[in-house]
């Protein structure tokens, strides 16, 4: 039988090849065993699906688990199998009796499994052992989402400064869970209302943040969005069209819209607020369009002519709209596209 040292025993860019094929190279190599590993956790991964659907007979998960604590005496393989395997742990232990057998056997093995608190969680709630389920939340507390928000849910009623820590970290995620549960109107609450606010768009987060704050830190909220389309809807909520059509302004002045899609859903708002800031800024941005080679094509003919479509609902603003239609329909030079899409549209 041939030595596995000899037939591969080093790794290069994420392979396996052969010494005679890589002599040049100075590549570090790998003992026999680790590549054995290596090759097991890397057929596994392609069973994984099938494992997690197994039901094993119980003398047959004793098996599978003392060969998998076997293999994990090395750390670092420890760590990588977990990472790869904890899942499917979690999936065929069911009762208490195979939660206490993979904890003897971790124990046994000296086997350290902090860097996989998801599974050491769910070893622990199927143990029914609350002590270590304690223990193991917080140990994972703020390096593990999951687990945090296990701890938080049986802390919170008598440890709620621990929100602050919660949020602190997991400041998107933990927004649906804390949202409901922190005292309104403290600090914490109007700080996960602004997360609300700016970074999920939440416009109801608005309604209610307003009522913890003065109207100037309002408008220091909104103009503080970087989105111009989250703007725009915070000014409408406040009824500030003025602040509506100087955002629009803006961002045309700078070129911003020539890409952004929302516009038409933006300009909208002033169409009975502000029927002649409508029209101007409308044919504005048609302009920048026709005036951007880069731009001309199909997609922003059926643009155009959709945008000016919509803009039959400005009051008393008909004519203007078909003058701009048919200006665009004479073009020079000629735009064949264009004149498909504004016939296709109904404009002429």
């Amino acid at each position: 039988m041939p030595n596995m040292r000899n037939l591969c025993s080093i790794k290069y860019k994420g392979r396996f090849v052969s010494k005679a094929k890589h002599e040049k190279s100075q590549k570090i190599t790998i003992s026999p065993k680790e590549y054995c590993i290596e090759k097991v956790i890397l057929y596994l991964q392609e069973e994984k699906v099938n494992l997690m659907n197994k039901k094993f007979l119980f003398p047959d998960f004793i098996m599978t688990l003392e060969l998998s604590f076997d293999l994990t005496k090395n750390q670092d393989i420890c760590n990588l199998y977990f990472s790869v395997f904890s899942d499917v742990f979690i999936s065929v232990i069911r009762h208490q009796q195979h939660a206490q057998v993979f904890w003897n056997l971790k124990e046994q093995h000296e086997i350290i499994l902090s860097e996989h608190p998801v599974l050491l969680n769910h070893v622990a709630k199927i143990l029914g052992d609350k002590l270590l389920w304690i223990k193991t939340l917080e140990d994972a507390f703020l390096k593990d989402y999951r687990c945090s928000e296990d701890l938080m849910a049986y802390y919170y009623d008598s440890e709620p400064e621990n929100a602050a820590l919660f949020f602190g970290t997991y400041k998107h995620n933990s927004y649906d869970y804390l949202i409901h549960k922190v005292e309104k109107g403290i600090s914490l609450h109007i700080e996960i209302l602004r997360l609300g606010v700016l970074d999920k768009e939440d416009l109801n987060a608005f309604e209610e943040l307003k009522k913890y704050i003065s109207d100037n830190e309002t408008k220091q909220l909104i103009n503080s969005a970087n989105n111009p389309k989250l703007k725009i809807k915070l000014w409408n909520q406040q009824q500030r069209f003025d602040k509506i059509e100087e955002t629009i302004e803006k961002e045309l002045k700078h070129g911003a819209y020539i890409d952004w899609v929302e516009f038409d859903k933006s300009i909208r708002v002033l169409y009975h607020s502000n029927p002649d800031a409508a029209i101007r800024l409308t044919e504005r941005k048609i302009n920048l369009l026709m005036t951007h080679k880069e731009y001309r094509n199909r997609n922003t003919y059926q643009y155009i002519a959709g945008l000016l479509k919509q803009s039959f609902e400005i009051p008393e603003k008909e004519q203007h709209v078909k003058s701009i239609a048919t200006k665009l329909y004479h073009n020079k030079p000629n735009l064949p596209a264009l004149k498909d899409e504004f016939r296709k549209t109904g404009l002429i």
